[in-house]
């Protein structure tokens, strides 16, 4: 095959008469190019994949949600945020996740990683990671895609990954909510045997007839004063007597009075924490919502071998004028040391 060269005008030919001048050439270059793409294209494992979308929940602390009056308690019915969806994407991803779906859909085995292969797990997170993908949408979702050879396969595992990643997720909740359940509880069943012992000591007072410290010495002061203004000596002393033991238990009832009063506040706090705690270990809300599943995908998604035929077509035909290009250079070398 003869190549037109001319030494003096190497770099200013025009490059569509350079074409022209070796369009057989070319021609030869993207033929082979064209069948090697449609070769190649066929020879690619087609891949179809499914799609699960999912929310997720805002809130996972439905006792605090349903019975707080503060205006800090978010809706348990609200969902989509970019923080929470980046966590769920972590769990998704995580090596928990991928170790469950090994086990249960026995991966090894599925993309063929022998058992004693000694990177098998690196083997395995490079397939996980190229097949299964998690992503946050425009809509503060999350999409699950899995991309399978099998499209049965495909929607099973996009399912089923949404499905370990709730079960694991909710038991790391759980088992949060049952610690958080278990120090509630320690902190009111503490708080009622203290309670318990103030209101067995103010048992003993009230037991002298001080039931209201402040209301009590009031009337009875108020009392006093009239017997003495009355002159009734019989009044006076039935008076001191009922008088007498809040000047010697006085301040010893006070402290106890109080420190009840405050123990009843704070045990209202802890009821409540107490019931909210509770309400999270019975029932706990999943951390997402489903909103589309997958479904069997009934369209290969890759490969798009029209795309791989024009791009290598386009590629042989960019190799071939550059590798026209060098032979044409050294040919003008060649002439020039002539």
């Amino acid at each position: 095959m003869k190549l037109e060269t001319n030494p003096s005008s190497f770099l200013s030919d025009n490059i569509a008469s350079m074409f022209w001048q070796n369009r057989k050439a070319m021609a030869i270059i993207c033929a082979i190019a064209f069948v090697c793409s449609v070769v190649v294209s066929f020879l690619i494992t087609p891949k179809y994949k499914a799609t699960t979308i999912m929310f997720t929940n805002l809130n996972n602390n439905i006792g605090h949600s349903i019975i707080s009056p503060l205006p800090d308690a978010r809706d348990y019915m609200a969902f989509g945020e970019e923080k929470a969806c980046e966590q769920m994407i972590q769990v998704l991803s995580s090596q928990a996740v991928m170790r469950v779906m090994m086990k249960k859909y026995d991966l090894m085995h599925y993309y063929k990683i022998a058992p004693d292969e000694p990177a098998k797990y690196s083997l395995l997170k490079y397939y996980y990671t190229e097949e299964f993908k998690f992503d946050i949408t425009e809509y503060q979702s999350i999409e699950v895609d899995v991309e399978d050879a099998k499209p049965e396969m495909a929607a099973i595992m996009a399912n089923g990954v949404v499905q370990v990643a709730d079960s694991i997720y909710g038991d790391l909740l759980k088992q949060h909510a049952v610690k958080a359940f278990e120090v509630a509880k320690m902190q009111r069943d503490s708080a009622n045997k203290e309670i318990s012992k103030l209101e067995d000591s103010m048992t003993v007072y009230r037991k002298k007839g001080m039931m209201n410290y402040k209301d009590q010495v009031k009337e009875l002061t108020r009392g006093y004063s009239d017997a003495i203004v009355k002159g009734s000596p019989a009044n006076e002393k039935e008076i001191e007597d009922k008088l007498q033991p809040f000047e010697e238990y006085g301040k010893q009832y006070s402290y106890y009075y109080n420190a009840l009063l405050d123990r009843y506040t704070i045990m209202q706090q802890l009821d409540q924490s107490y019931v909210e705690a509770k309400a999270n270990v019975e029932k706990a809300i999943t951390p997402f919502f489903v909103v589309e599943k997958a479904i069997t995908p009934d369209k290969k998604y890759s490969p798009v071998r029209w795309l791989i035929v024009v791009g290598g077509t386009f590629a042989g035909l960019i190799f071939g004028f550059f590798l026209l290009l060098v032979i044409k250079r050294f040919s003008s070398e060649n002439n020039s040391a002539l």
